[in-house]
């Protein structure tokens, strides 16, 4: 069967009890959309998406010219986590990928994302993204930064950021801008894993640090141009961010959690006879399918469940050996495979759906990476100035009115511990009701939360009137491809009728006319061909924006779904929670009423487009049945002339017997034969 089920969400955090749990490898699937030359030069598809969990691929029809693969299926389906079609934003693909994994991140669990696929599939896009549409690297970034803001008073972070590659098997530091540089090595330890000695870490005090470091690393990226790919990436680039965090209320023994996220844009694989590689471009080439070939191997023995528990080899590639433990040790990891739907793709995209179908048998173990730290007695010190900052800290935002009581009655027990010489206790949780906060910070929660539903409702009604307005110019694009299609058959039915030998050679008139409509027609093609590209060059424009839309109502969506996230971490008093659930009650129904009006302007569209549609069909019949009456007309008089030819025939043969045998003619008038037979008096001034 092709049931799956989704592992997104499960072991989030790992085992509560710091313990080690089950987690199956997450497979999603993203298929790139066709390029302007692919749509012009009008390259056939043969994938399809349904719903949201399975990609259809059509086998080619050469695949059946073969009597013995006659009754085989035509198609082949597989079910992932989830499947991203040709319309899929970045938001899209990380709301449903990564996002999932920066909770326990910060929970002290490694998490990893690859992007695997053939070259020139749009990897690099989904992981870097554009200058204006951040890839999955940036948006998860992003989200995690955010989440260590809201807990900086309560915990102290330390993020550190490395990026390398592997090219050639060479480990090269991305951060490094020296020329003589030295490839790098790639260790095993035993507590952290595989370790690459001598890597530049930087620390990053936000996501625009991280992406700067990124952008710097990428230009020093090894990218090449092939047949396949105008900017194929040469290596596997792999950016991994080093999370390292405590308790902000320093104590003598600490809990310190630490963890790794990874990402990683793989090469792409590629076929020597496609991309007309030729000297180096060759053998990175066959390096690159080198690594992919002994990572596939990897992901074939993880998911062969009768072969589980069996030694798999990692040492074929650096990159494998660098993977083992997103493969098979403590990580959560999440695949994102890409394909293309073109039918010269279709034996890469089958193979890649292949290793995607078997990596999702492949299971982890994942577990919290917690070390406990007890400080040494002349620590103590430190531990003790600390806290008084911490004091200061909490006094100041008391001044401010920006703490709760809590944070008083946290403060005075710090200044009473300080003072008797000891140390104080572990800050208790906050009691319920609003001295969980004040009347000032939920009046600004709520102007924000209002501020943020009026915005994601302004976005959708701007996405409804923009597709209403884009509408007719999308009825354009169908009618021009229609008529390009008519004109192309008749073309072709015209070459048909040539090569069978329908039309008279010696008729130059005839020939002469068929050259002229020819001419006419490769005239109004071209003009039709014209329309199409400015009407495409439109449609690509308006896709463009309406992509910005969507991402631009994505964000509200999730900075709304932040502000609804805190407000169900306070402690709200029922009128406070009353009013919220009023706000964003009221929300949900202004949003219905939107998606209701965008729901009817798009049937009242497809209505207006069947009736235009009905009214071609009816005149169009009408058109049938007046060149079939004519024809018919036309038939009829033929029919008629040939019977009264006929009879005059017969009439003719007739008359002159009888003229031979009496000598009269046919109106029994001697001596009138030549005349009656001239006349031939059946009627022929009628014929």
């Amino acid at each position: 069967g092709i049931e799956r089920t989704s592992s997104f969400g499960s072991n989030s955090g790992g085992d509560p009890s710091g313990g080690s749990s089950q987690s199956a490898l997450a497979v999603t699937v993203r298929v790139r959309p066709f390029t302007d030359e692919e749509l012009i030069g009008g390259e056939e598809g043969v994938c399809k998406v349904l719903g949201n969990k399975v990609v259809v691929m059509r086998l080619p029809e050469e695949e059946f010219s073969d009597i013995l693969r006659a009754n085989r299926s035509r198609e082949k389906r597989y079910a992932f986590d989830h499947v991203f079609d040709q319309e899929a934003t970045q938001q899209l693909v990380y709301r449903n990928t990564t996002k999932f994994l920066i909770r326990g991140v910060l929970d002290g669990i490694n998490a990893t994302c690859f992007a695997y696929g053939m070259t020139g599939s749009g990897k690099t896009h989904t992981m870097l993204g554009t200058p204006t549409e951040a890839g999955v690297m940036e948006l998860t970034l992003r989200k995690m930064f955010r989440e260590i803001a809201k807990s900086r008073e309560e915990r102290v972070f330390e993020v550190k950021v490395s990026y390398l590659e592997i090219y050639n098997e060479l480990i090269r530091d991305l951060l490094n801008g020296a020329d003589d540089a030295e490839p790098l090595d790639l260790r095993e330890d035993p507590k952290q894993g595989p370790v690459v000695t001598g890597i530049t870490e930087v620390t990053a005090n936000s996501v625009t640090d991280v992406i700067h470091h990124v952008r710097v690393g990428n230009k020093r990226r090894t990218c090449e141009a092939t047949q396949a790919n105008k900017h194929s990436s040469r290596s596997h680039a792999v950016l991994q961010v080093h999370v390292r965090q405590k308790s902000a209320i320093a104590d003598v023994d600490m809990a310190v959690k630490v963890s790794k996220l990874s990402m990683i844009d793989l090469a792409g694989s590629e076929r020597a006879s496609k991309t007309k590689n030729t000297g180096l471009r060759m053998k990175e080439g066959a390096r690159i399918n080198r690594s992919l070939l002994a990572l596939g191997n990897c992901i074939n023995a993880l998911g062969d469940k009768s072969h589980r528990g069996q030694y798999i080899n990692y040492r074929d590639s650096k990159l494998t050996r660098l993977l083992k433990d997103s493969l098979g040790g403590n990580c959560r990891t999440t695949m994102i495979a890409h394909i293309s739907c073109l039918r010269s793709h279709f034996e890469e995209s089958l193979n890649t759906l292949k290793y995607a179908n078997r990596a999702k048998n492949i299971k982890t173990t994942v577990k919290r990476n917690v070390h406990n730290v007890s400080y040494h007695i002349t620590q103590y010190q430190n531990i003790i100035t600390d806290l008084r900052g911490e004091v200061e800290r909490l006094r100041a935002r008391l001044a401010r009115k920006e703490s709760p009581s809590v944070a008083a009655a946290a403060a005075a027990a710090m200044a009473t511990a300080l003072e008797h010489g000891g140390l104080p206790p572990l800050r208790e949780s906050a009691p319920t009701g609003l001295t969980a906060a004040n009347e000032g910070e939920l009046e600004q929660l709520r102007a924000s939360v209002a501020a943020a539903l009026a915005d994601r409702v302004a976005l959708r009604k701007e996405i409804a009137e923009f597709d209403d307005a884009c509408g007719p110019q999308t009825m354009d694009l169908a009618q021009l491809n229609a008529q390009i299609a008519q004109v192309e058959q008749e073309e072709e039915e015209e070459r048909a009728a040539a090569r069978h030998g329908l039309f008279d050679d010696q008729d130059e008139e005839a020939a002469a006319a068929r050259k002229a409509a020819a001419a006419e027609r490769q005239e109004l093609l071209g003009d039709l061909r014209s329309s199409l590209t400015t009407t495409m060059a439109g449609v690509r424009k308006n896709t463009r924006q309406r992509k910005e839309l969507l991402r631009r109502l994505e964000d509200a969506t999730d900075a709304t779904a932040d502000l609804e996230a805190d407000i169900q971490e306070k402690d709200l008093t029922n009128s406070w929670s009353d009013n919220f659930e009023t706000l964003f009650t009221s929300h949900n129904l202004e949003l219905q009423n939107v998606e209701l009006d965008a729901a009817s302007a798009g049937n009242e569209e497809a209505l207006r487009a069947v009736l235009e549609h009905y009214t071609r069909l009816e005149s169009q019949s009408r058109l049938q049945e007046r060149i079939i009456a004519e024809q018919q007309r036309l038939l009829d008089g033929v029919q008629r002339q040939q019977q009264q030819r006929a009879g005059d025939t017969a009439g003719r043969e007739g008359g002159g017997g009888r003229g031979e045998r009496k000598g009269e003619g046919c109106d029994g008038a001697p001596g009138r034969v030549v005349e009656a037979a001239g006349a031939a008096a059946c009627g022929v001034g009628a014929g």
